[in-house]
């Protein structure tokens, strides 16, 4: 009998619509998020506008702190301040009471960035919430907001 014929078992994930499944919507709602950074959003990464919009609240973290407050691991906030504080973006210095940690802050150059990046990152959001009205916009942040643990 060929594939397409009657005798074709019934598929086991028949009764698991894709459609539904949370992990795939968040990892297509990542791709959308990719699509439009690209696209619209400014020239820094999101890791670095992540960073630095913690630091701009938060001026003068630690690495291991700051890590801590934005759920990027160690090594990649390192890596990412490093090369933020090449381009004049990030000022890194010794803490004076340990002297193992690095103290962080916007430069002016940064902030400046990072003002000139809040309007393509609110076109990014806006992109993203096409099919939402704004009640949805919000249900849906809440819900996000809940699901990771910061309600």
């Amino acid at each position: 009998m060929s594939e397409a014929g009657s005798g074709q078992q019934e598929p086991v994930t028949s009764a698991w619509p894709l459609e539904h499944s949370l992990g795939y919507l968040l990892r297509r709602s990542i791709n959308r998020l990719s699509t439009a950074w690209s696209h619209t959003g400014p020239a820094l990464t999101m890791a670095q506008f992540t960073i630095m919009i913690e630091l701009d609240r938060n001026p003068g973290l630690d690495q291991h702190t700051l890590s801590e407050n934005v759920w990027i691991d160690s090594s990649t906030v390192a890596d990412v301040c490093r090369r933020l504080v090449q381009q004049n973006i990030l000022e890194r210095t010794r803490s004076e009471t340990d002297r193992r940690r690095y103290i962080l802050t916007l430069t002016a150059e940064g902030k400046q960035q990072l003002r000139d990046a809040l309007p393509k990152v609110t076109a990014v959001n806006e992109e993203l919430a096409t099919h939402l009205n704004e009640k949805q916009q919000r249900e849906l942040v809440a819900l996000l907001r809940q699901s990771v643990g910061l309600e």
